[in-house]
């Protein structure tokens, strides 16, 4: 009878075993939530001078900057503020 009960005794526990691994393969396969990435803050981008070809009023305090030698979307650091301050806006 020793063997029946260890015959059983094993049964019960690869029984256990492959629950336990089929429940692991299941949670594996079951999609995370997607994470949500951090919204970046939006550049202002600076209003052009009227009639005034390559100058561009600050976003940050209305005063006027030349941005000729710039790309329209280029970022560029307002000239008015140290550089601590780091204030960006995109050229239109």
């Amino acid at each position: 009878m020793k063997k029946a009960d260890d015959t059983t005794a094993q049964g019960e526990e690869l029984k256990q075993k492959t629950e336990s691994t089929e429940k692991k393969i299941t949670e594996t396969m079951e999609d995370p939530k997607p994470s949500t990435p951090e919204p970046k803050a939006a550049v202002p981008v600076a209003r052009r001078v009227p009639g005034r070809e390559g100058f561009v009023f600050s976003p940050y305090n209305n005063k006027m900057i030349d941005v000729k030698d710039f790309a329209s979307g280029t970022m560029v650091a307002d000239p008015t503020y140290p550089p601590a301050e780091k204030k960006y806006f995109r050229v239109p």
